[in-house]
């Protein structure tokens, strides 16, 4: 356990760590042009949503992950995942 405990740590203090940005900010620093403007509109809708919606949104359509994968990735439940998800339908729908 304290190995285990110290190699956290060290990853915690690593320059890698140092280096990397929020996923959010990376994703929406890049011009994402589609050639349907459709597919824009979309993006621009997912843009607007609060970071903890948009990452999961983003690995779930974008990417392809399924809600068990999202979960790992992001050290959260696949249950948070799923309603994550949901709550994200429910707000576009009702943005319509």
């Amino acid at each position: 356990m304290q190995v285990t405990a110290n190699q956290c740590r060290s990853l915690l203090r690593s320059v890698w760590r140092k280096r990397t940005e929020p996923f959010e900010e990376e994703v929406l620093k890049e011009e994402i042009m589609f050639e349907q403007p459709v597919l824009h509109e979309v993006w621009e809708c997912i843009s607007k949503l609060k970071p903890k919606y948009r990452v999961v949104v983003y690995l779930f359509y974008y990417e392809g992950y399924v809600t068990k994968e999202i979960a790992e990735i992001l050290h959260i439940s696949n249950t948070a995942v799923t309603t994550r998800l949901s709550r994200t339908r429910q707000y576009v729908h009702v943005e319509r």
